[in-house]
């Protein structure tokens, strides 16, 4: 039985939209470790970067940010940037923080923070990842 590949691109991105490379360090990551399929949208396509599907086939739109700075308030603009770019769909944000090699604790403590402000005006955003050099930080929104 063939397997079918975890990680996508979408047949219509145009050469100068094709997924960046940490974009698809974070599909590889996301396909690995959660064991979801992640079709990848391009870069500047409305909508979110990618189609995420879990392992039990629930759609999600997500929009993947890297992180330049381990703050809390990176944590936040990040969130709120990413959450208002997946529009009308639910979204999930996916933030890369292994390039500034923030502890997951503090990691945990800034995305429940960044959940806090920014979840109530976002009533489309269902899920928050982020992924720390130690593990995969995962909260579902609960409405």
């Amino acid at each position: 039985m063939a397997t079918q590949r975890k990680v996508r691109s979408a047949r219509n991105i145009k050469p100068s939209n094709e997924p960046l490379p940490r974009e698809m360090a974070i599909a590889e990551t996301l396909a690995e470790q959660l064991d979801m399929q992640v079709l990848l949208r391009g870069r500047n396509v409305p909508g979110g970067d990618a189609l995420l599907v879990t392992a039990v086939g629930r759609r999600f739109r997500a929009e993947f940010k890297t992180l330049q700075s381990a703050s809390a308030r990176a944590f936040e603009r990040n969130m709120r940037e990413a959450s208002r770019q997946t529009g009308k769909y639910p979204g999930v944000v996916v933030i890369d923080a292994r390039a500034v090699g923030i502890a997951a604790t503090d990691a945990e403590t800034y995305t429940d923070r960044a959940i806090g402000l920014v979840g109530p005006r976002r009533p489309r955003l269902q899920e928050v990842m982020v992924i720390t050099n130690e593990k995969i930080i995962h909260r579902r929104l609960v409405r």
